[in-house]
């Protein structure tokens, strides 16, 4: 199942964007979805809060209180990576809705065609990302890790250390083989991306790149050569830039 929020403060929009998806689904996926409906983003953020994460968030940016662009800061803040696509009036917020990593941005009224072609590019990303794991052999297991909840890798005395984006950290066994060899894998997402000699960053999970220290969203603070966090920042630029939503 897919999970679609859709917030909104006018009922008329809201009802007619959750018609539009709820139509969508029963024509074109063989993926059922529930759609709930919000008229704030705080009232969306509890929901959050109380009943889990959405798989795609449809955002009115001009909203009362707490802005589409406020909302999906929080979401972020919250390691939520869920698809945020913004259905708005206004082309006032279109650079602001890349710094929290929006998947669209649609003018209001939104053509039924243009809205269909966001979605299914939006489903085929789920269902690819779902189907995104990595084999890890452990001491003690085999354990099979989401590339989703990946933030990044370390090189640490031969083993593979994933540092998991709630926090947690997998190590693997010794490796016999070059580190880029081991965690080969990953590069098939364009996500990852080798930061120096020792670490593979995942793109989407990094909140700010200062002098020589990554900040990942989660609040993870990571210390790399200035060298490497130049080259890191334009891979950052592009992937949000030229083609993370292709």
């Amino acid at each position: 199942m897919i999970k679609i929020a859709v917030c909104d403060d006018e009922q008329e929009w809201r009802e007619t964007t959750a018609a539009l998806i709820e139509e969508y689904f029963a024509k074109y996926s063989e993926i059922p979805a529930k759609i709930s409906t919000f008229a704030s983003g705080n009232e969306l953020l509890e929901d959050v809060s109380s009943e889990g994460r959405y798989n795609i968030y449809i955002l009115e940016v001009i909203m009362p209180v707490m802005n589409g662009i406020e909302t999906a800061e929080r979401l972020r803040e919250q390691n939520d990576n869920g698809m945020i696509i913004y259905l708005t009036t206004s082309k006032e917020f279109v650079v602001e809705s890349y710094l929290v990593a929006a998947f669209n941005y649609l003018l209001k009224p939104v053509k039924i065609e243009r809205l269909y072609e966001v979605m299914n590019v939006a489903v085929e990303k789920i269902k690819k990302q779902r189907n995104k794991k990595m084999s890890v052999k452990t001491k003690n297991d085999t354990e099979l890790l989401a590339f989703d909840d990946i933030c990044y890798v370390e090189l640490v005395r031969k083993c593979l250390c994933f540092n998991m984006i709630r926090g947690e950290v997998v190590t693997s066994t010794s490796q016999r083989i070059s580190f880029m060899e081991a965690v080969n894998p990953l590069f098939a997402d364009k996500r990852f991306v080798p930061c120096g000699a020792s670490f593979v960053i995942n793109l989407f999970y990094i909140k700010s790149i200062e002098k020589n220290c990554i900040v990942f969203t989660n609040g993870k603070r990571l210390s790399v050569p200035k060298t490497a966090c130049s080259a890191l920042r334009k891979n950052w630029i592009d992937y949000w830039f030229e083609g993370e939503n292709e």
